[in-house]
Order: C-alpha cells, then sequence, then structure tokens
C-alpha cells in the first residue's frame, strides 16, 4: 500500500483522471473486514492523516473503497482545493 501507484503520485492520479485542482492530498489505509468506522478512527489518530482532514485549504474530498480477491478492503480518502 503507496501512495505512489505505477510512478503516479495521488496529485497526478487526480488530474489524470480530469480533476483541476490546487492541493490534493490522500489518506489510505486497508483491512480484512468492512471497517470504514475504524478506518476513519485510525485517520484521526494518526498526526498526518488528521492533519490532512482538517486542513482549510482542502475543500473537496472524494473515497473509493476496493476490496480484493481475498476479502481485504482499501480505503482512499483524496482531498483537493479546485482550481479557479
Amino acid at each position: 500500500m503507496e501512495h505512489v501507484l505505477d510512478g503516479k503520485s495521488p496529485g497526478q492520479r487526480a488530474r489524470a483522471a480530469g480533476y483541476r485542482g490546487d492541493w490534493i492530498g490522500e489518506n489510505i489505509d486497508a483491512g480484512e473486514e468492512w471497517a470504514l468506522e475504524g478506518v476513519v478512527r485510525d485517520w484521526i489518530g494518526s498526526k498526518g492523516h488528521r492533519e490532512n482532514i482538517l486542513n482549510s485549504k482542502y475543500t473537496e474530498a472524494g473515497v473509493g473503497l476496493a476490496k480484493t480477491d481475498k476479502g481485504e478492503w482499501y480505503y482512499t480518502l483524496l482531498f483537493g482545493h479546485p482550481s479557479e
């Protein structure tokens, strides 16, 4: 589990998908069961992830969830601020 996938940062992936933003950040997590409440609790308990959630420069957010064939869940929270 990495923020850089296929050589692209979260910002590069968001822009490649058509998002036009000045600020982009990402929180990620994984677990073996559907436990979004626990993931959010993990993010709030982590200094860097909590800073992303509370950062006033981010005005938009998107959530992504994926489940592997092995039953493991991956969670992504992408933060952004649209270009003006």
